[in-house]
């Protein structure tokens, strides 16, 4: 029953969906959508002959079908034919619509019934639909406007209104900082050793987790059955969503057989990002046909690729992973957790169970290991609300970096021990710390805040206190003339005795020397081969127990990470684990790629010497001893090439330098009692996180048209006053939305016509203003013909607004009664956006003409209680040489009609002058009408209109009619009235008609036949 109303409900969408074309769609869309009904007949029709596998057509269909497909691919469809396309598919949606509630009745009447639902035809007509509509089975998913939007592929009504819920789901979504800058939410008191043990358990968890997600994923792209392939080498392979190449008796068919069979790669654009391999069979006929896509996970475990084959395959249908194995999936992951939790309640202290807490949020949140947080939720939730819920959870130190790029604050400002004023802003993308400025009385900018630790929001103010930090690197200023304007740097500080002093241009002998006495690489080796070094922990664990006496022991060893973040944990007989680090690079070549996974070895601490010795940088003391402070690492190969040249890189160079160290970062420590966020609703988030999401252009039209008052063009007669004169003159009335009310005044004023936009409190447009109206009224005569024309496409046709008889409404307010008005908070905010035009209408001068006073000093009304005052900032100037930009048009449901017609009036402007002086200079009879045949073209001219006509299909290119001459340019004024599916004029048309060799070529012929004319007189003369 489910299956059958998911049918019916995808029959009515549609059938809504061809309503909203029909009522709101311009010519354009209407005729877009019809082509693809035909096209769609057509394609039913003739796969029914030929396809392998038809789509039957029920008889009480196939006569619409044929109807519609009798069209052809006729895209200059007409509105008749456009208007029959619409009418017989709608009998189709009907049809289907009665057919699926009589099947769903008998479904609801399966126990009392002597049949079954006929659930196959049901789906058989979902097959004939022009597109597939799904959007009712993806609203009811968990994740729909959680992780995801309701995708949408038409313009039924609900999947507007999904579209515009889209929109504002991508626009407005909660926004979360990287849960690696909560790193310090719990404290650091852990040992080296709990960290390696929470790292082996995480990973158990996160390889059962990334199963368990794997599958998840693999629902949404697969179906829920699969082929088990089983090839000779004993391999099983998934091979996924046959159904798309294959019915169930072909299936069938081929599981009775061994089958050769081939990975391929696929290329379709659409799937390849879910299935990278395509598997095909080999047919008897020797051709290769696809049997489906490569399971993801089989690809990942059998590392298969294009190109592989195999024969005497097995296959066979099974079932694949439903819903509740995917979440028992997902309680495996999580049972690993919880159980280690309740181990460690046994087997440890409270304070040592804390300790295990913070070395997992740590590990979970450690900004240099790719990793995920979920082991720590799952482990330690209740600690994590624990701490989330102090009453005073502030962080109170930040980090600052890429000082030496934004840093304008003078040293002596920032590094005093004084509380400064600071603040958060947005430059440049980053989030940026700026001091305020005591002397200039304004913020500079210090640094950016680190993206690495919690941030405070856009323009938050607060004090605090700045500390350099990080003192890595040095740079010496040298007593030399040969090194002036040269910077020498010195890193690794953090190695020597010095480290965290902070130098401040101290003066001081500086002598060189190699290191000496260096450390020796404790460095770990399998079988003789290096595998790693032994990081510093470890180093500091073996020498508390001793095992440096003894170098060789049995441990078993597993690898985490890829690449540069490699690393592999050994574990020893005594339960004692150690991280062996940098095996990306130190590794011999047989051991570089090795995986391990608990295997058992034997392994041997190597204690080996470094082969490079560092160039030390030393501070020669008063008592002759040297202070080493730092060394030339290989980052600092300009400085050491900038000594080598003078002489000074060597062993006991000695030179006078002041010293500065380098603070590339800094800390902030603030006040947490002087924090001042922005205020509620103006917290503004990174532009760089921000995108602009914009709605389908198609839907936004339909939308907007829906949502909008229509537009309504009316005429009556209106008694004016101009001169002192009284005189009744035709009127036309303009009555639009609120909402574009702004967007008509200002095209009414850039083609200079005078209007009137009556308040909204007369009483004369009552029933306007109850319907969210704006109504601009104007003389008939100060309306030129093409604005004249699209005020009736705007509004489909002209109203007569003349009220003849007391008792009969004329035909604007029956159609004015018949709209129902907006809601209370619609007409609010439309009243709100109008309000700046109306204000700035009650401060505008009144033209010369105007409707006459009454007695009490207000206008008239008129019966059709209409008053006019006319703008007298948009006095009428050469009206008809103005002609219509697409820009300047306010949305209409017809606009992008609007627009080519407003193209073509721009281009018959261009070429209707020029092409009626070409016709007069080439049929000089005086008929009133012309004709001129050509090789390309025809050019007409009956009387009233000038035609251009293309001779290879006989399309009109341009059809104008004139309407006067313009007085200011003394040229011919030709008013466009292309017929609807005509090509009308090219660009390429407008550049010939209006090139100079035309206009020569015309110029000509008028001297020739002035010349000849000449001569004529001269001889009757004679």
């Amino acid at each position: 029953m489910g299956s059958i109303n998911n049918s019916v409900t995808t029959f009515e969408a549609l059938l809504s969906e061809q309503e909203i074309y029909e009522t709101y769609g311009t010519p354009t869309l209407k005729r877009e959508l019809a082509q693809q009904l035909i096209s769609k007949a057509q394609q039913l029709l003739k796969q029914e002959k030929t396809a392998k596998n038809p789509i039957p057509i029920p008889e009480f269909l196939r006569p619409n079908f044929e109807t519609i497909a009798s069209f052809g691919n006729n895209k200059a469809l007409s509105q008749e034919q456009i208007q029959e396309v619409f009418d017989t598919q709608r009998d189709i949606y009907r049809k289907m619509v009665e057919e699926g509630c009589y099947q769903n009745q008998i479904a609801v009447d399966l126990f009392k019934s002597a049949r079954e639902p006929d659930k196959d035809s049901i789906t058989d007509l979902t097959r004939l639909l022009y597109r597939q509509v799904d959007y009712f089975k993806k609203k009811k998913d968990f994740q729909t406007y959680r992780q995801g939007i309701l995708e949408t592929k038409g313009f039924s009504p609900t999947e507007l209104t999904a579209s515009l819920v889209n929109v504002e789901f991508k626009e407005n979504q909660l926004t979360a900082s990287p849960p690696v800058q909560f790193k310090h939410l719990f404290p650091s008191n852990y040992t080296p050793q709990q960290t390696l043990e929470v790292k082996q358990v995480k990973a158990d968890y996160d390889a059962a987790y990334n199963l368990a997600s794997a599958y998840n994923r693999k629902q949404k792209f697969e179906d829920d059955t699969h082929l088990k392939v089983s090839t000779k080498s004993g391999k099983n392979i998934e091979v996924v969503n046959y159904k798309r190449f294959l019915n169930h008796s072909e299936v069938n068919n081929l599981s009775r057989q061994p089958l050769n069979l081939r990975i391929i790669d696929n290329t379709n654009p659409k799937t390849k990002h879910n299935h990278k391999l395509i598997t095909q069979y080999l047919e008897r006929d020797g051709k290769w046909n696809n049997l489906g896509f490569v399971c993801e996970l089989s690809r990942e475990k059998h590392g298969l690729k294009a190109g592989l084959n195999t024969s005497d395959a097995d296959i066979k249908i099974a079932q694949s992973l439903g819903k509740k194995e995917v979440q028992l999936l997902f309680n495996k992951a999580n049972s690993i957790a919880l159980d280690w939790r309740k181990q460690l309640e046994e087997t440890k202290t409270p304070d040592e169970l804390n300790q295990y807490a913070n070395a997992t949020w740590h590990l979970c949140h450690n900004h240099t290991l790719d990793t995920t947080n979920n082991f720590v939720y799952s482990a330690f939730g209740d600690k994590i609300i624990e701490e989330t819920a102090q009453p005073e959870l502030q962080f109170n130190n930040f980090l600052v970096g890429q000082l030496k790029k934004y840093n304008e604050v003078p040293e002596s400002s920032w590094k005093s021990e004084q509380f400064l004023d600071l603040q958060i802003q947005e430059i440049d993308g980053n989030k940026m710390w700026q001091v305020f400025n005591p002397e200039t009385e304004d913020y500079q900018s210090f640094g950016v805040a680190s993206h690495k630790e919690y941030q405070l929001p856009i323009g938050t103010k607060v004090k605090g206190k700045i500390k350099g930090d990080l003192f890595t690197t040095a740079r010496l200023d040298i007593d030399n003339p040969q090194l002036k304007d040269t910077e020498i740097v010195i890193g690794n500080m953090t190695k020597y005795p010095t480290v965290g002093n902070e130098f401040r241009n101290e003066s001081a002998t500086i002598v060189l020397s190699e290191q000496q006495n260096a450390p020796p690489q404790p460095l770990i080796k399998v079988n003789g081969k290096k595998l790693g070094q032994l990081d510093s922990n470890a180093v500091e664990l073996f020498k508390q127990h001793g095992v440096f006496t003894n170098k060789t022991f049995n441990v078993s060893l597993t690898s985490y990470g890829e690449g540069n973040g490699k690393e592999v944990i050994a574990t020893t007989e005594q339960g004692t684990s150690f991280k062996i680090e940098k095996s990306h690079f130190l590794a011999d070549n047989d051991l570089k790629n090795a995986q391990f996974n608990g295997e058992q070895v034997t392994v041997t601490l190597s204690l080996e010497s470094t082969k490079k010795k560092a160039m030390v940088a030393n501070i020669k003391q008063a008592d002759g001893s040297l202070l080493p402070i730092g060394e030339f690492t290989t980052n600092q190969k300009a400085s050491k090439l900038a000594l080598s040249k003078v002489g000074l890189f060597k062993e006991g160079a000695t030179f006078e330098a002041k010293i500065n160290s380098r603070v590339t970062a800094a800390s902030i420590e603030i006040k947490p009692d002087s924090l001042e966020y922005p205020a509620l609703g103006n917290w503004q988030g990174s532009s760089q996180n921000t995108t602009e999401i914009e709605l389908n252009p198609t839907a936004k039209r339909f939308i907007e048209t829906i949502t909008t008052q229509p537009t309504l063009l009316h005429r009556f007669e209106q008694t004016w006053q101009d001169k002192g004169q009284i005189e009744t003159l035709p009127t036309l009335g303009l009555s639009v939305d609120l909402n574009r009310v702004a967007a008509t005044q200002e095209f009414l004023e850039k083609y200079h016509i005078p209007y009137k936009l009556i308040p909204l409190d007369d009483k004369s447009v009552q029933l306007e203003s109850e319907r969210s109206y704006g109504v601009f009224t104007m003389i008939e005569s100060d309306v030129p013909p093409n604005i004249r024309q699209w005020m009736e496409q705007a509004s489909k046709g002209i109203f007569d607004a003349n009220n003849s008889d007391e008792n009969a409404l004329s035909s604007y307010h029956q159609r004015l009664i018949s709209i129902l008005p907006l809601s209370a908070n619609q007409q609010q905010e439309r009243l709100q956006n109008s309000k700046a035009v109306y204000h700035t209408v009650e401060t505008t001068k009144v033209d010369q003409r105007g409707s006459p006073p009454s007695d009490n000093g207000d206008y008239n009304q008129t019966e059709n209680s209409v008053k006019i005052i006319a703008n007298s900032d948009n006095k009428q100037r050469d009206k008809t040489s103005d002609y219509i930009s697409f820009n300047d048009i306010p949305s209409e449901p017809e606009i992008d009609e609007i627009d080519r017609l407003m193209e073509q009036q721009v281009k018959t402007d261009l070429v209707a002058p020029i092409a009626a002086q070409f016709l007069k200079v080439q049929d000089q009879s005086n008929s009133p009408t012309r004709h001129y045949q050509g090789k390309e073209i025809t050019i007409d001219y009956d009387g009233h209109h000038l035609t251009i006509k293309n001779n290879q299909d006989n399309s009109i290119k341009m059809k104008a009619r004139f309407v006067g001459v313009n007085p200011a340019s003394k040229k011919s004024q030709w008013l466009s009235e292309l017929p609807e599916n005509s090509p009308g004029l090219r660009d390429a048309d407008v550049q010939k008609w209006t090139s100079e060799a035309v206009k020569n070529y015309i110029k000509q012929k008028q001297f020739e036949q002035e010349t000849k004319q000449k001569s004529r007189i001269a001889k009757s003369i004679t």
